[in-house]
């Protein structure tokens, strides 16, 4: 046999054969993904009642109502037989004081109490009558004006400033003159209501009086003393400071 030859051309379609019969079924397929959801259909016709479910349970206590109004009064019950003794009221008020009792007897005297305290003190009394009037004093003149130059006054120039002060018209024994621009002072030695004798005390123009005269104290014993040999304090009559001469004798005051 000799060797095959080419493949001719593809002829022509041919006609349309004839239906063959049904093949058997073939196997299902997967299912395929759900669809959309459809439009809501119209309600359907109410069905008939269901037969009667068993009884729920009993429900909780509803709150109580309001009060009726009262009913009529009843008829009278027997006596009950009688109770138990109350306990005691309380007291009832005071009587009347009765009428007063004899006097009784007296009793022994009691011990003398505990002093009471001060009263308040009194009211100040009225002032009394005036006294009569005293012995007058000495006069002390401040002459503030005149300078004696180293001259002494007269008896009559001492006596009529004297005079003058106060209008007293009398020098007493003891009254003195003082001239402040020189520091002399001068004392009355006699009483006169004409001219008195006049002394000087101080020495020319030294203006120092005598320390002795000088005394400062409150009550007998107790005070400063001053004299020309010092100053001592006293307390209770006894020299307790003693200033300059340690040997001199003070007088309390």
């Amino acid at each position: 046999m000799g060797s095959r030859g080419p493949q001719g051309s593809q002829g022509p379609q041919g006609p349309v054969g004839t239906r063959g019969p049904v093949g058997p079924r073939g196997t299902q397929g997967s299912q395929g993904p759900q669809g959309p959801v459809g439009t809501i259909g119209p309600v359907g016709p109410r069905g008939t009642q269901g037969s009667q479910g068993p009884q729920g349970p009993q429900g909780s206590r509803g709150p109580a109502g309001s009060q009726g109004p009262q009913g009529p009064v009843g008829t009278k019950g027997p006596q009950g037989s009688q109770g138990p003794r109350g306990s005691q009221g309380p007291q009832g008020t005071r009587g009347v004081q009765g009428s007063q009792g004899p006097a009784g007897t007296r009793g022994p005297q009691g011990s003398p109490g505990p002093a009471g305290t001060r009263g308040p003190q009194g009211a100040t009394g009225t002032i009394g009558p005036t006294g009569p009037v005293g012995n007058v004093g000495n006069a002390v003149v401040f002459n503030t004006q005149t300078a004696l130059n180293g001259a002494t006054p007269s008896n009559s120039t001492l006596s009529t400033q004297v005079k003058n002060f106060g209008s007293r018209g009398i020098v007493y024994s003891g009254d003195v003159v003082w001239y402040i621009v020189d520091g002399r002072v001068f004392q009355a030695t006699s009483t006169s209501t004409g001219t008195a004798n006049f002394t000087e005390r101080t020495g020319n123009g030294s203006g120092i009086l005598s320390a002795s005269a000088l005394i400062f104290s409150t009550s007998t014993g107790e005070g400063t003393v001053l004299n020309e040999n010092g100053m001592a304090i006293f307390d209770g009559g006894t020299a307790r400071v003693i200033i300059g001469d340690l040997s001199s004798t003070f007088t309390a005051p």
